[in-house]
């Protein structure tokens, strides 16, 4: 597998992690446990409520995290939930193409792990839905939204993974196609920068706009890459998910290791920018299985530092968990805001409990 060594800087201060006392499988089990009953309380599983209105977008990271859940623990404490909202949803789409990729992805693996024909269908139908914002503006690329007025990471991201995933399950050339041209428009487009960190998107005339670098853009490209390598056993693409994740690693977290977001020390990241770190280090859970020995420590010393300080500095008022996973923990009435905040802590557990094959 990939064959890039990680920066210096980085393997010091992982060694140190890595030396620093971690927690075992059964209290990261009982750790997940307890936080995947508390995602499971929030609104958007009332099937009154959700995935509607302001928690569309959420409520795909939401079902797409317990299923991980589930997966990590082997269990199916909460399969109730697939024809729940599949029965509520309709066809899962609407005005924003990232909004659409993020239910195209979960629905994708709602069939890997159910082999329900009618999940495989709607994973496809979204898309062919998605794949109608692709132009010629900026030399290819998604829109953002069906308004066409701006052109960015996010969506870009989302649909190579649905593109290799679909092509891995159906084996239909077409998504191949797709996911090739994806990775060809994005890595030329300028939004990955010197630092090998991915601004939000591009200026209306097709320049790096010089955007926050969010967490999730840092994220969900190692699942497009991850997943083009693993059709293609080209290694330059596993050769970009590690310099990416290692720059993320390195640069955006605080000074004891602590992912970190850009929004987090004022506590400004609102509902959006809640969900954001969660997705992260999902994909770099599943990105560890493609790398060699060396990358795979580092990302268990990450996590190990993460998820640490998540359950000791962050959590509150039962299992809430607030925004900045450094702590201290802060509330929020706001169930928009303290949904992901929890969602995204069971995303960090099971992230180890799979990468340590709990």
């Amino acid at each position: 597998v990939g064959s890039m060594t990680l920066a210096p800087h980085l393997q010091v201060f992982l060694l140190f992690v890595s030396l620093s006392s971690s927690q075992n499988c059964s209290t990261w089990r009982s750790w997940a446990k307890d936080t995947a009953a508390s995602v499971m309380t929030r609104p958007w599983t009332n099937i009154d409520n959700s995935p509607w209105n302001n928690y569309w977008w959420k409520s795909a990271n939401a079902f797409e995290t317990i299923q991980d859940y589930m997966a990590a623990t082997h269990n199916d404490d909460y399969r109730m939930i697939y024809d729940q909202l599949y029965q509520k949803g309709g066809n899962f789409i609407n005005y924003y193409y990232d909004d659409e990729g993020w239910w195209g992805i979960s629905w994708l693996k709602a069939y890997q792990r159910t082999k329900d024909q009618r999940y495989l269908e709607l994973a496809k139908s979204i898309h062919k839905d998605i794949s109608g914002g692709w132009d010629d503006h900026c030399g290819g690329g998604l829109w953002w939204s069906k308004a066409r007025t701006y052109k960015n990471a996010i969506p870009n991201e989302l649909f190579l993974v649905l593109s290799t995933r679909l092509y891995f399950h159906t084996q239909d050339q077409m998504y191949l196609a797709w996911a090739q041209k994806e990775w060809e428009w994005f890595a030329r487009s300028g939004m990955i920068n010197d630092q090998n960190l991915i601004n939000d998107g591009l200026t209306s005339d097709c320049k790096n706009n010089g955007g926050n670098t969010w967490t999730y853009n840092q994220g969900v490209i190692l699942g497009g890459l991850q997943g083009l390598y693993e059709i293609t056993k080209n290694e330059t693409l596993i050769g970009h998910a590690e310099k990416i994740a290692d720059a993320a690693m390195s640069n955006l977290r605080f000074p004891n290791g602590v992912l970190r977001e850009s929004c987090d020390p004022n506590n400004s990241c609102g509902s959006d920018g809640a969900e954001f770190k969660g997705v992260f280090v999902r994909y770099l859970g599943e990105l560890y299985f493609s790398l060699d020995s060396e990358h795979r420590r580092s990302i268990t010393a990450f996590l190990n530092i993460n998820v640490d300080s998540l359950w000791n500095r962050d959590r509150g008022n039962g299992i809430n968990f607030g925004g900045s996973w450094e702590g201290p923990f802060s509330w929020d009435d706001d169930v928009q805001i303290n949904l992901p905040r929890t969602q995204v802590a069971l995303d960090a557990f099971n992230a180890i409990l799979s990468t340590n094959n709990c």
